[in-house]
C-alpha cells in the first residue's frame, strides 16, 4: 500500500510540475502562465475495463476548480462516481468480490487533443456483495488513467490503474461520455 501511496504522490506532483511551466514565461508569449480559479463541469463519463481475471464498470462526474492557462490544458478538481468491479482466478470470484465504491476524489488533468492523463487520490465507501464477511470500509483510493480521444469529447480507449489498501484494478477499456 505504501509503494502504491508513493507512486501516486509522484504522479500528482508530476502531473502538477507538466501542467504548462506553472509560474515560467512561455516561450511564444512573454506573460506569466496563470491559475484560474473557476468551477466547471469537465466531464461526465461511463467506462468499461477489463484485464485477465478483473472486470470493471465505472460512471462518474468530473468538476474543475482550478484551471492552469499556459500551454497545455491543464487542471485540478474534484471526480465523484461509483465503480463496480470484479476480481477473481480460474475457479470464480475471489475475496469478497463483487465491489461497489462510491468514490470522492482529488483529480489532477493534463491533457491534449488526443490523449488525456488523470490521477486522483480520495475517499471511497468500500462495499461488497457479502457484508456478512467483508463488511463495508472507508478507504484512500489511488489512481491514474490514460486515455485516448478516438472521437475527441465523446469516446475512446482508456487504460488505468487504481486501488485501495484492500483491493486493486487494472484495465484496457472503452469510455463513453460527454469531455469538454
Amino acid at each position: 500500500m505504501r509503494r502504491h501511496f508513493i507512486l501516486i504522490v509522484l504522479a500528482l506532483s508530476g502531473s502538477l510540475l507538466c501542467m504548462g511551466g506553472i509560474g515560467r514565461a512561455n516561450e511564444h508569449d512573454s506573460t506569466v502562465s496563470t491559475a484560474v480559479f473557476g468551477p466547471s463541469l469537465r466531464s461526465v463519463q461511463v467506462d468499461g475495463t477489463i484485464f485477465f481475471f478483473t472486470a470493471a464498470y465505472s460512471g462518474s462526474v468530473d468538476v474543475d476548480f482550478l484551471q492552469f492557462k499556459a500551454g497545455r490544458r491543464s487542471s485540478l478538481g474534484l471526480r465523484a462516481g461509483v465503480e463496480y468491479f470484479e476480481t477473481g482466478g480460474v475457479g470464480g470470484r475471489t475475496g469478497g468480490s463483487p465491489y461497489l465504491d462510491y468514490n470522492v476524489l482529488l483529480r489532477s488533468t493534463l491533457s491534449g487533443e488526443s490523449l488525456r492523463f488523470d490521477a486522483f487520490l480520495g475517499y471511497t465507501r468500500h462495499t461488497s456483495d457479502l457484508p456478512q464477511y467483508y463488511p463495508a470500509k472507508n478507504l484512500v483510493k489511488y489512481g491514474i488513467e490514460l486515455r485516448w480521444k478516438i472521437a475527441p469529447g465523446v469516446f475512446g480507449l482508456l487504460a488505468k490503474v487504481n486501488g485501495t489498501k484492500s483491493a486493486a484494478t487494472v484495465g484496457i477499456g472503452l469510455y463513453l461520455g460527454w469531455d469538454q
